[in-house]
């Protein structure tokens, strides 16, 4: 689904680099990702062609702006064919947005990503994959990076199996688990969620801490 940018700043090294898109095979779950945003403007445009590295056949992707006043609507317009669903009203927070988000939601696979994000080529077939071979699994976690604007890796996070359980997880502040590369199962959102809309920063870490006391995380 090749888009032009509106920003020639916005065009990632990868889109250049790696452009053999891989094919999303036919057995492979559904997934559901929301994006909620609000005023993401100056990075939203680097967050969908990332999401354009990815073969989208069988991925919704529901985005819940709350009521955006910068040019978020403008990069939404243009982006218009890479959404399910794009909702633009006041909200209560991120919280609030993704709770809405994953009831509209059809997939038996979800996860969020924020205005912010970005995801690597073939990552969404990945994660896919990961669920259909692994059919246990509540919560399959994958490794991340925290990049600077230039896209250098200022801190890498690698996951294992033993950092994935509660016991270790709920010393959260030093062993937590990066948000985007976290997905889970419908049923998992169905049993811990849905988030505590009075938290709007660590919302996160009680929704897979609530998870990891009873559910297979991979």
């Amino acid at each position: 689904m090749p888009i032009e940018p509106l920003n020639p700043s916005s065009v990632l090294p990868f889109e250049t680099t790696h452009w053999s898109l891989e094919a999303a095979a036919a057995d492979l779950p559904t997934l559901s990702l929301v994006m909620p945003i609000y005023n993401a403007g100056p990075y939203l445009e680097r967050t969908l062609r990332s999401l354009l590295l990815n073969d989208l056949e069988g991925v919704e992707i529901i985005v819940m702006d709350g009521a955006s006043t910068d040019n978020t609507p403008d990069i939404l317009a243009h982006y218009a064919p890479l959404f399910h669903e794009v909702v633009s009203e006041p909200d209560s927070g991120q919280s609030d947005a993704i709770n809405k988000g994953f009831a509209r939601a059809s997939g038996d696979i979800f996860g969020w990503l924020n205005g912010d994000d970005l995801v690597l080529p073939d990552t969404l077939n990945a994660v896919r994959a990961a669920f259909r071979d692994a059919p246990e699994a509540d919560v399959v976690v994958g490794d991340a990076a925290m990049v600077d604007l230039d896209l250098e890796i200022t801190h890498a996070f690698r996951t294992a199996p033993e950092n994935l359980t509660f016991e270790h997880l709920i010393d959260y502040a030093s062993h937590h688990l990066v948000q985007p590369s976290v997905f889970f199962t419908r049923k998992a959102w169905e049993t811990a969620g849905p988030l505590d809309e009075t938290l709007h920063y660590a919302m996160d870490a009680d929704l897979f801490l609530t998870m990891a006391r009873t559910m297979t995380l991979v």
